[in-house]
C-alpha cells in the first residue's frame, strides 16, 4: 500500500469516527498517514480496506483501530483452515516422519511444514527421536513437541504482523548475533586448546618454556667456557 493510499485510509477511519480526530492538526494527520503507510506496505488497499470493515462491522467500543488490530483482521479474512493444523494434527506428521529417520532424516525433515521443523529443531533431532523407546516418545517427546509446536506458530503470527522490511532487519540482527556468538565460541575453544598443553606442562606456557631453555642453554655455554678457562690456567700452572 503507498502512501497516497494509506491516506485514502485514515481519512475512511476519520470519517468512521470523527469524534476521536476532532482536535488532530494537519501535521497530526500526516503522521498518522506515514504510520499506517509503513505498517501496511506489505498489503494491499483493497486488503486493507477489507480488514477496516470488518473491524468496523464488529466494533462495539467505538475506537478506531490501531495497524495491528487491521492487520489481524486482514489476516483472518486470508486464513485457509485447511493450511491450519492442531498440534496433535502436527505431532501425527513427525510419527510418521520418525518410521523413516533413521538413515533419511534430512529428507524426512523437509517433508514437514515449517512450524513442525521450528519445533523439531533440526533433523539430527529427528533421528534421534527415531531411537528412542516408543513410551518415551508418546509421552515425553510428545509434550515437549507440543509446546514447542505452539510457540512456533504463535511466533510465526506475530511474525507475520511486522513489515517485512522490519522483519528482515531483524533477522539481520540475529544473523549478526550469532556468527559474533560463534567467534565467540571459536575464540574460547582456541584459548583452551591453548591452554592444554600449558596445564599439562605444569602451568608453564610455550613461550616460557623457550624463554627458560634459552636461558638454560645460555648458562651452560658460560659454564663450559668457564671450564675451559679454568683447565687453561691449570695447565699454564702445571707448565
Amino acid at each position: 500500500m503507498t502512501k497516497n493510499e494509506a491516506g485514502k485510509l485514515v481519512y475512511i477511519i476519520k470519517s468512521g469516527y470523527p469524534q476521536m480526530y476532532q482536535r488532530f492538526t494537519a501535521g497530526d494527520l500526516n503522521d498518522q498517514i506515514s504510520i499506517w503507510a509503513a505498517m501496511l506496505e506489505d498489503f494491499t488497499f483493497s486488503e486493507a480496506v477489507a480488514g477496516l470493515k470488518m473491524y468496523m462491522a464488529t466494533d462495539t467500543k467505538g475506537f478506531p483501530p490501531s495497524p495491528g488490530q487491521v492487520i489481524d483482521q486482514i489476516r483472518k479474512i486470508k486464513r485457509d483452515p485447511r493450511n491450519e493444523m492442531s498440534a496433535l494434527e502436527a505431532w501425527s506428521l513427525v510419527r510418521k516422519a520418525l518410521g523413516n529417520s533413521y538413515y533419511n532424516a534430512e529428507s524426512e525433515f523437509e517433508k514437514l511444514p515449517e512450524p513442525v521443523k521450528k519445533a523439531i529443531g533440526s533433523p539430527e533431532n529427528l533421528r534421534e527421536m527415531s531411537l528412542m523407546p516408543i513410551n518415551d516418545v508418546e509421552t515425553v517427546e510428545q509434550s515437549h513437541f507440543i509446546r514447542a509446536y505452539d510457540t512456533a506458530v504463535k511466533r510465526a503470527e506475530e511474525d507475520a504482523k511486522i513489515p517485512k522490511r522490519v522483519l528482515a532487519m531483524i533477522e539481520e540482527k540475529w544473523d549478526q548475533a550469532a556468527i559474533a556468538e560463534k567467534k565467540k565460541i571459536g575464540s574460547e575453544s582456541t584459548e583452551k586448546e591453548r591452554l592444554i598443553p600449558v596445564l599439562e606442562n605444569g602451568g608453564v606456557t610455550p613461550e616460557e618454556e623457550e624463554r627458560r631453555r634459552i636461558e638454560k642453554e645460555k648458562r651452560i655455554a658460560e659454564l663450559e667456557k668457564a671450564s675451559a678457562k679454568l683447565e687453561a690456567l691449570k695447565t699454564h700452572i702445571a707448565g
